[in-house]
């Protein structure tokens, strides 16, 4: 496997875990109950900035 090749692997799975470690913390938080209820919109919104960041911060 060439260095270019392992490079980008471990950007992805970097990534992965990430977004797995983004969403759980999120339904922790929701789990545990804030004192105010995101809506939907909202609740998708943090999943979407999340993923975005997994997806940004490898390249960075």
């Amino acid at each position: 496997m060439g260095p270019f090749t392992r490079e980008v692997l471990a950007a992805y799975l970097t990534a992965a875990a990430l977004v797995a470690v983004g969403f759980g913390l999120l339904r922790a938080a929701l789990w545990l109950g804030m004192e105010r209820r995101l809506s939907a919109r909202q609740t998708l919104r943090v999943g979407r900035v999340t993923w975005g960041l997994a997806v940004l911060l490898p390249f960075g």
